[in-house]
């Protein structure tokens, strides 16, 4: 999303992006938030003016704002709110080591505790898992890249640039991506699974993670049940899977 003279461009999978043919607009950005799907009409009826112009829809919003939605294949993805550490509550890390990217793998994690619903629940989840890495591993930090709850919040662990320690023998050339919960008997909700998709997109744009990157689930990298029966049954439909 880049925003100037208070105009701001979503940039949208070509999926997404059929979506939002007439008749229907889908997002609707007003100072950094969205609206739910709402029919031409309704769009209207909230002072916004709509064109379908060499694929690129403009609208022109009551407070005077201006949003560009564009398919593009160079920014294949949603702009993406990453939950930055401090907002959790993080600890300073011991030390980092820097990723050398594009890395080659994605790998699904749970978190095989308690499911997370809110972000109070997400901040001390994540605040717990933090200290057992460091205090009980003693590992230099949360070994996880990225962690995701079930309201679809996506929290920055390591983030894009550092090593993480979530997969023995592969951290160098991989994310480790943790949904909070034990996901054994059901998979998460449809916003923590839609958000790892985002994710991986984003990685892909960004430079963070090959086009041609390998997803697994933890269970195929090591000895143990993670993901969760339930998580690792739906990330075996996801593209790029491999055993």
């Amino acid at each position: 999303m880049v925003w100037g003279m208070r105009k701001c461009t979503v940039f949208l999978s070509p999926a997404l992006y059929s979506i939002l043919s007439p008749p229907h607009l889908c997002e609707i950005v007003r100072t950094g938030t969205r609206t739910a799907p709402s029919s031409r009409h309704n769009a209207a009826a909230q002072g916004i003016q709509c064109c379908h112009l060499a694929g690129v829809f403009s609208g022109i919003c009551g407070g005077g704002e201006v949003m560009e939605l564009q398919d593009t294949e160079q920014q294949n993805s949603v702009s993406l709110e990453i939950i930055p550490r401090h907002e959790w509550g993080a600890r300073a890390p011991t030390s980092q080591t820097a990723l050398n990217m594009p890395v080659t793998y994605l790998v699904i994690h749970h978190s095989a505790g308690s499911r997370c619903f809110t972000p109070l629940e997400s901040g001390k989840a994540l605040r717990g898992i933090q200290n057992f890495h460091m205090d009980t591993r003693g590992w230099w930090d949360i070994g996880y890249s990225f962690l995701i709850s079930e309201d679809g919040n996506l929290y920055e662990g390591r983030g894009w640039d550092t090593e993480g320690a979530h997969t023995l023998h592969y951290n160098k050339d991989s994310y480790g991506v943790c949904f909070l919960g034990s996901f054994t008997d059901e998979t998460p909700r449809s916003a923590a699974l839609q958000k790892v998709e985002i994710l991986i997109r984003t990685g892909i744009s960004r430079g963070h993670l090959r086009p041609d990157y390998i997803l697994k689930g933890h269970r195929d990298l090591g000895d143990t049940e993670c993901p969760g029966e339930a998580l690792y049954e739906h990330i075996q439909t996801l593209p790029h899977f491999q055993p």
